[in-house]
């Protein structure tokens, strides 16, 4: 159901920027198992990661700083400007059809005047 999906994106968002849950979302507990089970899985995973997220801040891999610096060494994450020549050509060839089309339509629409003897 519809409702039920916005429901869970809105149990999602609350549960990550710490807010409590909206009035309507309880009261809609109370009918629909499945978003009370969905709620309930992610209360459990939010508490989890919370848990462990001063253990995870303080210990670092002990391989991190040798990754990031051959990363340096070897110069990647280096990302190298595309040329932007594709958008003028695009540009151009929209322009040649939009004037293309307009001229079809002039050329339709376009009634030869009769000359008088």
């Amino acid at each position: 159901m519809i409702r039920c999906w916005l429901y869970k994106q809105v149990i999602s968002q609350s549960l990550a920027a710490g807010q409590t849950l909206p009035a309507r979302l309880e009261n809609h507990f109370r009918s629909c198992p499945d978003c009370r089970a969905f709620y309930e899985a992610e209360v459990q995973l939010t508490e989890q990661l919370i848990a462990r997220a001063p253990q995870q801040s303080k210990n670092p891999s002990p391989f991190l700083h040798g990754k990031i610096m051959s990363a340096i060494d070897r110069g990647g994450g280096r990302i190298e400007a595309e040329p932007k020549l594709s958008r003028p050509r695009w540009s151009a060839a929209f322009v040649s059809f939009g004037l293309a089309l307009a001229c079809a339509v002039m050329i339709r629409q376009w009634q030869p005047t009769q000359n008088a003897p």
